[in-house]
């Protein structure tokens, strides 16, 4: 009898024991499980504040390359209106200078054409004059009629000196070679004064016209001087204004960077603590 009440005894408490070991073993199970629980949650929440910098990140890198496109666009069109403007005004100063050097040419040339013909009219009416006189139709006749005259005058010279003697002789002689030198010194000064004329005429066309290309020249290379100089300092301006968006795009960059680059080590120090914490609890 009292052994089977030892085995009673032992067997009740080896039953506790071995409840108080399941016990032990369901909150050890229960605290690890929390524990797990509790890892998760933070590896969770360390890979959402990742995804959400990695979305504000590229958020922002759209929007700052929106903001940079639209700048350099604005850049571009500002030197696009600069260099249009540039050219109505080259455009608007040529096209004066333009009407200006006709003007100025075709006020030339109409003087000294007017003071040509002014001076072949005077000639005109000259031989019309005396194409009225000898009865003569052109000049090939004039020149014959005079020629007839002369003969003329030289046969009544001849008769007058057979008649009057050497003295009246020597006076008609005289007036025969006035007459002729008369004559002649009118043929020529009419021709001298239209071949005077239009030589001074095509001279002057000729310094006018060397002049107004040299005008014109000067006048064309220094626009193109001026349009060089403004590309120049449009595209320095251009190399300028990129180098500038370039900079500040790396700023931006960079900061974006610096700042996906602390996010990561803030998660992977939360990562390294998460392993210390399961660590703890295993």
């Amino acid at each position: 009898r009292e052994n089977e009440l030892a085995d009673e005894e032992l067997k009740y408490a080896s039953e506790a024991d071995k409840k108080i070991e399941m016990a032990k073993r369901a909150a050890a199970e229960k605290k690890r499980e929390a524990g797990l629980r509790t890892i998760q949650k933070l590896v969770h929440g360390a890979l959402a504040n990742t995804l959400h910098a990695w979305v504000s990140f590229v958020k922002q890198a759209k929007h700052e390359k929106l903001v940079l496109a639209r700048f350099a666009a604005k850049m571009k069109h500002r030197h696009v209106a600069m260099c249009l403007m540039t050219w109505v005004e080259y455009v608007g100063q040529r096209d004066f200078l333009r009407r200006f050097m006709k003007k100025l040419i075709g006020g030339r040339v109409f003087k000294e054409k007017a003071h040509a013909i002014s001076v072949w009219r005077t000639f005109v009416f000259n031989m019309r004059e005396l194409e009225a006189t000898t009865g003569s139709a052109n000049m090939q006749e004039l020149v014959e009629n005079l020629n007839s005259k002369v003969l003329e005058l030289e046969a009544q010279n001849s008769l007058l000196i057979g008649q009057l003697g050497s003295a009246k002789a020597a006076k008609a002689d005289l007036a025969k070679k006035s007459m002729q030198r008369f004559i002649g010194q009118w043929k020529n000064k009419s021709l001298s004064m239209t071949m005077q004329a239009w030589k001074t005429y095509t001279t002057g066309a000729k310094e006018e016209k060397v002049k107004m290309v040299r005008f014109i020249k000067r006048m064309t290379q220094g626009w193109v001087v001026k349009c060089f100089e403004a590309w120049r300092d449009d595209i320095k301006g251009e190399k300028r204004n990129l180098f500038v968006i370039r900079k500040v795009a790396a700023r931006m960059q960079n900061g974006l960077l610096t700042r996906v680059f602390n996010n990561w080590q803030m998660f992977v120090d939360e990562e390294k603590r998460n392993r210390v914490t399961l660590a703890r609890f295993g």
